[in-house]
């Protein structure tokens, strides 16, 4: 403690402690939210008392770190309906991708499993319903995973900036 005294933050460092401090805030905030910990009015009160303690730029924050944890491979019925419920953010094109990168993922892995269903039975004489390939070893479906993902990942990017422009330009 002793060397902590005398130590004086600048304006921009204590503003970005403060930004630090909420961000943390709303990250487990959300967090415990999606794991089903707390309920969504208790998430919106949180918010609600962030957004007096720290002003407007808590507000700001919260809804940005709201956007950002959305992701491809995560449960987003529970993060979309906060979105929309608190936010009031419009989320068709969101729950578009999302659902079009899962159907593209699983058609993937139907067309990859039928194919070396075809391959086993060609090569090794096995065939019938008990005969299930590692869709996961199968290098061709790797590749093709990672560029689905990877065009996937781009367009949800570009949506998620949207949705930030949309809400900032809204706040003001």
């Amino acid at each position: 403690m002793e060397k902590t005294r005398g130590i004086t933050l600048s304006q921009k460092d204590r503003e970005e402690q403060k930004n630090r401090e909420i961000k943390l805030k709303v990250e487990g905030l959300l967090q415990k939210y999606q794991n089903r910990e707390l309920r969504k009015d208790h998430v919106e009160e949180e918010f609600n008392a962030l957004k007096k303690v720290y002003g407007e730029t808590a507000h700001g924050l919260a809804l940005y770190e709201s956007i950002e944890r959305i992701n491809l491979d995560e449960d987003f019925n529970l993060l979309g309906d906060f979105l929309e419920g608190f936010w009031g953010l419009e989320l068709s094109q969101v729950k578009f991708l999302l659902k079009d990168y899962h159907e593209t993922l699983q058609n993937l892995s139907q067309e990859t499993i039928a194919r070396l269903k075809g391959v086993l039975e060609k090569k090794h004489c096995l065939s019938g319903s008990a005969v299930l390939p590692n869709v996961e070893g199968d290098n061709a479906w790797q590749a093709a995973v990672k560029e689905i993902k990877d065009k996937f990942y781009r367009q949800l990017s570009e949506e998620k900036e949207r949705l930030k422009k949309i809400s900032l330009t809204a706040q003001h």
